[in-house]
């Protein structure tokens, strides 16, 4: 499943879906894997491009016996749904905010983070490292929330189904 939606390229907008896509692979974990048995795992990614218009895209995906499909499928769409009209669960925004301070302190020292960090200053105009922590720190369920009402307020969704023959 493909989300796509008009966003800002910010660092805080690219936390807010940072975030969202955490969360909603622990969302999918809990309901898809552990609870269904459905699945080993539902994988969630996102982009954010800067172009003449800003996209965001969310990328929903998982491998499942056909026989249960559609069983599956709608709790992935509930999920995401919940999240709009409900905001995340607090137990995972907070294990999600955590983690990414964990790893922000972590990554400080690797070139890799450092030439990310330098080719969106450079690229974009964008600092992904000033003030990360206090960003982390003051982002509320609220604005994920708005990331997901976004997102699901498109209505740019593509639905994509492989079977075997």
């Amino acid at each position: 499943i493909f989300y796509t939606f008009e966003e800002p390229y910010t660092s805080k907008s690219d936390l807010a879906l940072d975030v969202l896509q955490r969360v909603l692979q622990m969302a999918y974990t809990d309901s898809i894997r552990e609870e269904k048995g459905g699945t080993y795992g539902v994988s969630v990614s996102y982009e954010l491009e800067k172009d003449n218009r800003p996209t965001a895209m969310l990328r929903i995906s998982f491998r499942t016996d056909p026989t249960k499909y559609e069983a599956l499928i709608p709790i992935v769409y509930r999920q995401l749904a919940h999240i709009a009209d409900r905001g995340p669960n607090p137990v995972s925004m907070d294990k999600v905010k955590k983690y990414l301070l964990k790893i922000y302190r972590q990554n400080n020292i690797d070139n890799g983070y450092w030439d990310y960090v330098i080719y969106n200053q450079l690229q974009n105009g964008i600092d992904f490292h000033t003030g990360y922590e206090q960003l982390v720190r003051n982002l509320t369920g609220h604005e994920v929330q708005q990331i997901a009402k976004d997102l699901l307020g498109s209505r740019r969704r593509i639905e994509v189904t492989m079977q075997s023959e």
